[in-house]
């Protein structure tokens, strides 16, 4: 997939690499993207996929925007799991080694809705 690589054929060594900081290429987002497709087709217009390659910025607990060394506002892959998304919805939860991502049948289910919304479906 040209917007987002990691749903592609990757080589392991890449897909362990993106694992360590994205959710996207996880069973769970494969789940989400297959639930995109279901919405979009049977159209061939596939340039709301390119929502998928968005930044989301980072807030604090007040909703002002975090800001790093040089004062600007801090920004992250719309997959990163550093963004707070994921572990709000529970895509994203602690064990013990870690985040983890959770594939249970709620959350593929929400991974469907939050990528649909992602791209206006």
């Amino acid at each position: 997939m040209a917007v987002r690589p990691e749903f592609g054929y990757t080589t392991l060594k890449q897909r362990q690499q993106w694992r360590q900081s994205s959710v996207a290429g996880t069973a769970v987002s494969v789940h989400g993207i297959v639930a995109v497709f279901a919405e979009i087709y049977p159209s061939t217009d596939f340039s709301p996929l390119s929502k998928l390659k968005a930044t989301v910025p980072l807030l604090d607990s007040s909703g002002e925007p975090l800001r790093d060394g040089g004062n600007q506002p801090r920004s992250v892959d719309f997959f990163s799991i550093d963004n707070p998304l994921w572990l709000n919805e529970g895509i994203l939860v602690y064990a013990k080694n870690g985040l983890t991502a959770r594939t249970s049948f709620q959350g593929r289910r929400v991974m469907g809705t939050i990528l649909r919304g992602q791209i206006g479906m």
